[in-house]
């Protein structure tokens, strides 16, 4: 719930934040396809989740274990919160997968306001069928510009920027909204994370298994956003 406060009173959209959406950069808006989230998951139990032709199931979370410290001087409140959280789930797009997460993420606020957060998620991901080897997913950093991730596999690296603003306006927020990914410098892809029902973007030129790759990057990033947002 503070997370939606949050980004209504930081970026002023008092009447839309249940429309607010990440900010999208041109290389996104022609040959590239869109698609939005049509089932999503359950905060703590099992799910399911799915956008296009990609299915995500047997989504399953460990308990979230958090800590809160800070001081408060009369109305105003100063806190340092952390939560860290296990997850799983199942991945069916070109091929199938299972990816296993560890995600810790820290984040301050005053009162309801957010304005600084670090996070530290890896995923390993290993193929449910022949044909295919097992690979990494990683994103990591204190603050908005620092923190950065990459997909591993063979001789290719596809990396991971994240964003902080949204759709009408400039204001960077003080946590992520959405996901870039890059491949030979060029994006190729993105996430929308503060939108409830995304969309992911592909664009056209890249291969299946690399959107393979990229969907479940960007499915555990999702599920990432939901440790702060319950």
């Amino acid at each position: 719930m503070l997370f939606r406060i949050s980004i209504c009173l930081a970026a002023g959209l008092l009447t839309a934040c249940s429309t607010a959406r990440m900010e999208r950069l041109p290389a996104l808006q022609a040959d590239a396809v869109s698609h939005k989230i049509t089932e999503m998951h359950q905060t703590f139990s099992s799910g399911e989740l799915a956008f296009g032709p990609y299915r995500v199931s047997a989504i399953s979370r460990g308990w979230i274990k958090g800590k809160v410290s800070g001081w408060h001087v009369g109305k105003l409140k100063h806190e340092n919160a952390s939560k860290a959280q296990d997850y799983s789930f199942r991945f069916l797009g070109h091929k199938s997968w299972e990816a296993e997460c560890r995600s810790s993420k820290g984040q301050q606020r005053v009162s309801v306001v957010s304005y600084g957060i670090y996070v530290d998620l890896s995923c390993g991901i290993v193929p449910l069928e022949g044909g295919a080897t097992a690979w990494e997913f990683s994103f990591k950093g204190n603050g908005l510009a620092e923190a950065t991730g990459r997909i591993d596999f063979g001789q290719k690296e596809i990396s991971v920027n994240p964003v902080s603003t949204v759709e009408g306006s400039p204001l960077k927020l003080g946590f992520y909204t959405g996901y870039y990914f890059y491949l030979d410098n060029s994006i190729v892809a993105a996430v929308d994370t503060v939108s409830k029902e995304g969309p992911i973007w592909f664009k056209n030129s890249l291969s299946e298994d690399e959107r393979d790759r990229i969907g479940i990057a960007a499915v555990a990033l999702l599920l990432n956003q939901v440790v702060f947002d319950s």
